[in-house]
């Protein structure tokens, strides 16, 4: 598991399931490198399945 997501996980006590599920996800062979840009894409993700938008 990349150390910046590591660190966001403990940071926010994320479930195992949305770590598992960010930690597949690359973008041109690339991941976030630091626990801010995991926050960002986790972030995303959550606001944009919230039915309430």
């Amino acid at each position: 598991m990349p150390a910046g997501l590591k660190e966001f996980a403990e940071e926010e006590g994320l479930p195992e399931s949305d770590v598992l599920m960010l930690a597949r996800i690359e973008f041109r062979g690339e991941q976030p490198h630091m626990a801010e840009g995991w926050r960002f894409l986790h972030n995303a993700i959550m606001y944009s399945t919230t039915s309430d938008l």
